[in-house]
């Protein structure tokens, strides 16, 4: 092989060296597109109670309750029952509660609702916080002769306790009373066993 084809041969390496540069990278290309995309979608708190299949949800993450206060677009939700963890050297009766934030839907104070969390991810604090995935409100709930709703004598109630201090409100007990067509709400607080009852008509 004479020098003028080593010299040929050189230069067609240092051609094809410079051609593979100019390719695009189809995994650095893939990198972009995902950083680039589009952000995951939101749920619209209003289209929660439909178009999702609750079977497919898994139970692990709800958390039943009422809501108990509404402040712009978050709500907090308490429990309705309590744990004891009394074995562990903590309450007895206690009750959970969580702050629910970006939720647009129509919902009310004094509503019993379930709440699938998004992620099952919490904020670990007292009130927790976290975002709601799918919330179904239990409506329905008033007793044949009652003049009023069970959330609206929860929310009658609740609003009575604008000048006390109430900072987490737990409705600990609803009763109706069809013999004098009263509601019966017994309101009280994580570590206080005195509450207060509130009878509402």
């Amino acid at each position: 092989m004479n020098a003028k084809h080593m010299i040929l041969i050189k230069c067609l390496f240092v051609i094809l060296l410079c051609l593979s540069g100019c390719v695009s990278n189809p995994n650095s290309a893939l990198v972009v597109s995902e950083s680039s995309g589009s952000p995951k979608p939101t749920v619209d708190a209003i289209s929660m109670p439909s178009g999702i299949d609750e079977s497919k949800l898994s139970d692990q993450h709800a958390f039943e309750g009422y809501i108990v206060k509404k402040e712009d677009s978050r709500i907090l939700v308490v429990e309705r029952r309590s744990t004891d963890y009394s074995a562990n050297g903590g309450m007895s009766d206690f009750y959970s509660a969580i702050w629910f934030s970006e939720v647009t839907a129509n919902v009310e104070i004094g509503q019993q609702v379930k709440i699938w969390i998004k992620y099952g991810e919490l904020m670990d604090s007292y009130p927790q916080q976290g975002e709601a995935e799918h919330l179904v409100v239990k409506s329905g709930l008033q007793p044949e002769g009652a003049t009023m709703s069970e959330a609206k004598a929860i929310r009658q109630a609740l609003s009575s306790l604008s000048d006390e201090n109430w900072e987490i409100p737990i409705i600990k007990d609803v009763n109706y009373d069809a013999t004098d067509s009263t509601w019966k709400i017994f309101i009280g607080q994580n570590g206080d066993n005195s509450g207060k009852e509130i009878i509402t008509k």
